[in-house]
């Protein structure tokens, strides 16, 4: 899975800045730039997750995920979930979501929270300008607890799929 340090680090250097200014528009476009910086790593992460196959040949050689994967812009839970199916099959992603339900239920509650607030400020953020963007209430200490959320999550998956994969794990 992709390491998240630059995340952090880009996390870091808006929240600095964003400290560092009064002017209401500039903290906005740096609280903005944090969380789509935040949800473009979790679609690389998704992507990556997505790609993975037991005889690790390059995603171009399996043209149906390949452009499935293309047309994906989102991390919707049921959309990310459908995507697994297609990548693990239906009855593996079935038993894998029912085991991290069963097995970890606060944190899969988080995960699927976290994603669900990540989207609703990405979807705006991401489709208007900075002066249009209302929903101010995110805050950089929100943003690293869904980023945490997400980040288990997304581990729990990555490990999951390799496994039923038979890739080895890392």
């Amino acid at each position: 899975m992709l390491n998240r340090l630059s995340v952090d680090d880009n996390i870091k250097f808006c929240e600095d800045l964003f400290l560092k200014t009064e002017d209401p528009v500039k903290k906005l476009f740096l609280m903005r730039m944090a969380l789509l910086e935040t949800c473009g790593w979790i679609e690389e992460c998704l992507d990556e997750i997505y790609s993975y196959n037991p005889k690790n040949k390059p995603i171009t050689d399996y043209k149906i995920m390949e452009e499935h994967i293309k047309k994906l812009y989102s991390f919707e839970y049921d959309k990310m979930m459908k995507s697994i199916s297609l990548s693990i099959g239906v009855f593996n992603a079935t038993s894998l979501e029912e085991k991290l339900k069963e097995r970890f239920p606060e944190q899969y509650a988080k995960f699927k929270g976290s994603l669900g607030c990540l989207l609703r400020f990405r979807n705006e953020y991401a489709h208007k300008n900075t002066e249009a963007c209302t929903n101010s209430s995110m805050g950089f200490s929100s943003l690293r607890d869904h980023l945490k959320n997400i980040h288990l999550g997304l581990r729990a998956l990555d490990y999951s799929v390799k496994k039923i994969h038979q890739i080895p794990v890392s």
